[in-house]
C-alpha cells in the first residue's frame, strides 16, 4: 500500500479536506481529521434541548428521514 485517502466533508457535504496518508502513519494521522470532522458537523445552536419538532426533512434519498432503532 503507498498511501491511504483522508477525506472530511463539512456538513454542507461539501469536501473540506483531502491528504494522502503513507501507511506508517494511517493509524496515528486519523485523529485529526476525526476532530475537524466532529468539529465541523452540523448541529443545533443550544445547548439543552427538552423537545425538537421537526416540521420538514431535507432529505434527496430514499428510505426513512432517521434511523429507527
Amino acid at each position: 500500500m503507498l498511501c491511504g485517502p483522508a477525506v472530511v466533508e463539512k456538513g454542507s457535504h461539501t469536501t473540506a479536506l483531502v491528504e494522502g496518508v503513507g501507511p506508517a502513519r494511517l493509524l496515528e494521522r486519523e485523529r485529526e481529521p476525526l476532530r475537524l470532522a466532529k468539529e465541523w458537523r452540523p448541529r443545533l445552536p443550544v445547548d439543552d434541548l427538552d423537545v425538537l419538532l421537526i416540521d420538514e426533512f431535507g432529505k434527496d434519498i430514499s428510505g426513512t428521514a432517521w434511523t429507527p432503532r
